[in-house]
């Protein structure tokens, strides 16, 4: 009796020893060497149908393999599949964890671990209902630090904007082939646009993107200009030489119904810029100052631009390639 049960024990050490030290190994490869073992034993039998159901799940749900998505092996995937998470999320809303599985393509089960992980690390809120996400503070604080020299430098003459014109005044970056938003001052007035820190908005059809994206580094350029149609870029570089020539930019409601937006770059010591103000508030009001906030606005941006190192002493070194990849899009 101890001679069988030291064998037992003795089997399931192997069994488990085998099963840890080899869990990608196929059934088929090791299915002889340890059948042999359950024969006469019940409780061996039972661990075999375990391990045989567990490892051969995975082969028979197609669903449950994950091909990597890129070939470069310094990509870690997790973190891919975490930032796609948080992509999938579009400024304030709040989406249920099945509406995230299915813009990100997981499972909901692998979905959610990852959604309770960014929750621990605050990026992602749980909604007050407890069955929806948002975005969560932290990534609203990583995104006010971003470009914190700009940031500093305008924020004392967003607040002298804001107190003559009482609308509100917004700055933002062009990060990723977007206008994000960094920081914003809002007017004391009742109405209330749909911007905030960290929104994203399309360059085309904003007065800060049209800014934003005149005075852009060829890089920048080139990756707007292959989005667009032809249309969409005729339009965008006839804009363009409007801002060069008055040196600010409007939105007439093409963001957002009943809001109008004016817009001026703030340029580096390179000419390239580096930020852009917006002054935005209902159409009625902000087009019939439209001269006025934006003349201001351009005076206001051109001292930013100096203390940011920029003196109007003509072209830089850099600009005629930059000028070469406008005058190609044209064509």
């Amino acid at each position: 009796m101890r001679l069988e049960r030291a064998r037992r024990k003795s089997g399931i050490r192997k069994v488990l020893h085998f099963t840890l030290q080899n869990p990608t190994t196929q059934l088929s490869n090791w299915n002889a060497n340890f059948r042999h073992l359950t024969n006469d034993a019940a409780p061996l039998r039972m661990l075999w149908h375990f391990v045989e159901w567990n490892f051969g799940f995975a082969s028979r749900n197609p669903a449950m393999k994950l091909p990597r998505e890129t070939n470069d092996k310094y990509v870690v995937e997790a973190v891919l599949k975490a930032l796609d998470v948080l992509e999938s999320f579009r400024d304030s809303e709040e989406l249920q964890l099945s509406e995230i599985s299915k813009r990100v393509s997981l499972n909901k089960s692998r979905a959610f671990r990852l959604l309770h992980t960014l929750c621990e690390r605050g990026y992602v809120e749980r909604g007050t209902d407890g069955h929806r996400y948002r975005l969560g503070i932290k990534l609203f604080e990583h995104a006010s630090s971003l470009r914190r020299d700009v940031k500093q430098v305008a924020q004392p003459y967003m607040r002298k904007l804001q107190l003559r014109f009482n609308e509100t005044v917004n700055l933002a970056v062009l990060h990723g082939g977007e206008v994000l938003y960094i920081d914003l001052l809002e007017s004391s007035r009742p109405f209330r646009m749909s911007a905030m820190v960290g929104s994203r908005m399309p360059i085309a059809n904003t007065s800060l993107g049209k800014a934003l994206i005149t005075h852009a580094a060829e890089h920048d350029l080139e990756a707007v200009f292959d989005t667009l149609t032809p249309t969409e870029l005729r339009k965008l570089r006839a804009e363009m030489e409007i801002v060069k020539r008055r040196g600010y930019a409007t939105d007439q409601e093409e963001n957002e119904p009943g809001v109008a937006c004016i817009g001026a770059p703030i340029v580096s010591e390179a000419g390239v810029s580096v930020g852009a103000l917006s002054i935005s508030g209902p159409s009625s009001r902000i087009l019939k100052q439209e001269r006025e906030i934006g003349a201001t606005l351009a005076a206001t941006c051109k001292e930013i631009s100096r203390q940011m190192g920029f003196a109007e002493r003509g072209m830089p070194q850099a600009m005629p390639n930059r000028n070469a990849v406008v005058r190609r899009a044209g064509n």
